[in-house]
């Protein structure tokens, strides 16, 4: 078991956030058991699901994605995080791919990618599957997102 929480922020997906979490326990029960659902979502669907099944999650009706990010990051007691988005399903284990990324000390391991949908957008870390060493974005003050940065790039509607 690794010292890891999977976090995922949910917006009116209640069955692919089903779908994500079933599959992490189905197929990472040897990586971690930790779990927090930042849950933006604008009805209560998903909320029994939760209960029922003893789900950690922060009820924050309407949010945005990157202030649940940043939420998270203070939240979990666990030195790393996995951040997914909702509809990300689990077919296999991943403890080879977090052993290597512990072995080799990454701090934020992700997809890079740019320019998408026709927009030219800075290049970033995609946070649809992000490794974060929350230890040393804490030590080092580093934000998910940093919104007068991203507004000096005019590129904060995309």
């Amino acid at each position: 078991m690794h010292d890891i929480t999977l976090v995922s922020c949910n917006y009116n997906t209640p069955e692919q956030i089903k779908t994500l979490l079933k599959s992490w326990a189905f197929h990472n029960h040897d990586v971690s058991r930790e779990c927090l659902i930042m849950e933006h979502s604008s009805n209560e669907e998903t909320i029994p699901f939760y209960v029922e099944n003893s789900i950690p999650y922060i009820r924050n009706k309407g949010s945005v994605h990157y202030r649940g990010v940043e939420a998270a990051l203070h939240l979990v007691n666990t030195r790393y995080m996995l951040l997914v988005d909702s509809d990300v399903v689990f077919n296999k284990s991943i403890k080879s791919v977090i052993d290597g990324y512990i072995a080799d000390s990454i701090n934020l391991a992700g997809l890079v990618e740019g320019d998408r949908g026709g927009y030219y957008l800075y290049r970033r870390i995609h946070p649809w599957y992000c490794f974060i060493d929350v230890e040393f974005i804490r030590n080092h003050s580093i934000r998910f997102a940093d919104m007068n940065r991203v507004r000096g790039t005019r590129s904060e509607g995309f």
